[in-house]
């Protein structure tokens, strides 16, 4: 068996007034989907781990490494690009990895690398980037069936001959996942600000001694008197409702009786409601 598989791997970080949000989208043969770890590819070791990972999430037995060679960059090469970032680094890298499973099968994975990562300081907070692609071209066959296998395939790979409408595809590939990454940032930068929104009213409300609380009966919200350090439940008179109790400690005596005569609990947030 011969492939050929694009990774592209998006890690960065967003500043807030708190610290920053992290995230990680990784794209698989255009099929992106957001990772809950940190990953940064920094040079080809960290391009193997990654293939190794990517390989034993797909279920297909356990991988791991027999060895690696890391192939010499040529000076042509390395002028191909150039740092985009102020601060960033360059990356570029080539090799083989060979792997072996449980399941008695053997391949080999050779790995072009380029990508970029740094920092971009700020006052308020440092943003991190670190993005990187890989083509990774493999050969797989049973345990002892390797070298047989990789002569015939090398000379397969040899004549293949690209369609030019397979431009058209990837090119429309790439411009939905990038629209897809986009939508996903926007969207971590909006629950960002939110959160720190919601920050910054509890913080206020906790320094000057007050909350918000609701009605979840009428969604009237009030913004009422209540000591940092104090505890205890916020009750509304269900006639009139323009009493409202606070400080009914949860399982009291009190709480029984407001309870009894229909008394409303009212939802309480530091940081108000959306």
């Amino acid at each position: 068996m011969i492939r050929i598989d694009l990774v592209n791997v998006n890690f960065g970080t967003i500043p807030t007034g708190f610290g920053g949000n992290a995230y990680t989208v990784l794209t698989i043969n255009g099929s992106s989907s957001q990772q809950p770890n940190f990953i940064c590819i920094r040079g080809f070791d960290d391009a193997v781990a990654l293939v190794v990972g990517i390989l034993n999430a797909i279920g297909e037995g356990r991988w791991s490494k027999v060895w690696e060679k890391e192939f010499p960059i040529s000076k042509e090469e390395l002028k191909q690009s150039t740092p985009t970032i102020p601060g960033s680094v360059n990356v570029r890298a080539k090799g083989a990895v060979l792997l072996s499973s449980d399941r008695g099968m053997e391949r080999l994975v050779f790995i072009t690398l380029s990508g970029v990562y740094g920092q971009n300081p700020s006052y308020f907070a440092t943003s991190i980037i670190c993005s990187a692609s890989m083509t990774l071209t493999s050969v797989q066959a049973p345990k002892g069936k390797l070298r047989e296998v990789n002569g015939i395939a090398g000379g397969v790979y040899s004549n293949i001959r690209v369609n030019p409408e397979w431009g058209i595809f990837t090119y429309k590939d790439f411009t939905e996942t990038n629209r897809e990454i986009n939508r996903m940032v926007r969207q971590m930068q909006k629950d960002s600000q939110e959160f720190n929104s919601w920050m910054s009213k509890s913080w206020a409300n906790v320094l000057s001694d007050q909350t918000y609380v609701r009605d979840p009966s009428t969604g009237e919200v009030f913004r009422l008197y209540k000591r940092s350090w104090e505890t205890g439940e916020f009750w509304r008179e269900p006639v009139f409702q323009d009493v409202i109790l606070g400080g009914v400690k949860e399982g009291s005596k009190l709480q029984e009786l407001l309870q009894m005569e229909g008394w409303k609990k009212l939802e309480e947030s530091l940081g108000g409601f959306r």
